[in-house]
């Protein structure tokens, strides 16, 4: 076999334009693809922002708007009958009265010593979250009391699942779990032990309420000369605070048969 040369070397196989590896990007396009990525993320937290901060400006405009009518009203009744400066003094104490009680009602519920000035956005979202699917106020803040710290969104929001009228979405689940792990942070900074919280929370807020449909079922029961369904609630209601297992059907919230059941569903002004 005659010696091969430089020439008569095998030619080296052409690389499959298919199967050749990319070269990695340059360090200067890793840069730009990282500080775009940044700008998004900032964008998007900017635009959360400002959607939560338009939700709270829009709550507070509403609640001013709901108390001013009120007060004006109460001042045009009031005026005929007590001098100027003697009203507008009163109602001045009112208005403050109402800010200290109200605010301090809230933190009670919540489980925390006050309501900070960096409490806000956690006030606000919270309204967001109880406005955002059709959700059983009394249920909610007695379910608050059982939250525990967890990773897993659904068994973080649990203990509330009961007071929402319909199975919450992924969206809901994920809002609701995002609000819960701020409200969990604020309250570890009290220093307060969640069982301790938790009774304190439960002392404030009922399992057990006259609810309009467990209601007119009395009422319904003794037009039938049955006043056995009257005499279990108001027994059940001489503790609305406690537990009672044994009574847990009378703490369930609207049923969906009494949505639209005259006396079930909302009360006029003089019933």
């Amino acid at each position: 076999m005659a010696d091969q040369g430089p020439n008569n070397s095998p030619a080296a196989p052409e690389a499959d334009a298919g199967t050749q590896a990319e070269a990695p990007p340059s360090l200067e396009e890793q840069l730009r693809l990282a500080e775009q990525k940044s700008q998004e993320h900032l964008e998007s937290w900017l635009r959360a922002k400002a959607e939560t901060e338009n939700l709270r400006k829009r709550a507070q405009a509403d609640i001013a708007n709901a108390h001013k009518y009120a007060v004006d009203n109460l001042a045009e009744a009031l005026l005929p009958i007590v001098p100027k400066e003697e009203l507008e003094e009163g109602l001045k104490l009112y208005g403050n009265t109402y800010r200290e009680s109200f605010s301090k009602a809230l933190a009670q519920k919540l489980g925390i010593a006050s309501i900070e000035t960096g409490d806000e956005e956690l006030v606000t979202e919270m309204f967001g979250v109880l406005g955002a699917a059709e959700t059983d106020f009394t249920l909610f803040f007695r379910g608050l009391a059982a939250v525990e710290d967890s990773a897993d969104d659904v068994r973080l929001v649990a203990p509330l699942l009961r007071a929402f009228y319909a199975e919450p979405d992924a969206a809901h689940i994920a809002r609701a779990a995002a609000w819960l792990r701020q409200y969990l942070a604020r309250v570890r900074n009290e220093g307060v032990p969640a069982a301790v919280r938790a009774q304190r929370m439960n002392s404030v807020n009922p399992k057990y309420v006259p609810r309009n449909y467990l209601a007119q079922q009395a009422i319904d029961a003794l037009t039938e000369g049955d006043a056995s369904v009257l005499e279990r609630l108001m027994k059940v209601l001489e503790r609305p605070y406690d537990e009672q297992p044994q009574n847990d059907d009378l703490a369930e919230r609207r049923p969906e048969w009494a949505r639209h059941k005259a006396g079930c569903s909302a009360l006029s002004c003089s019933s």
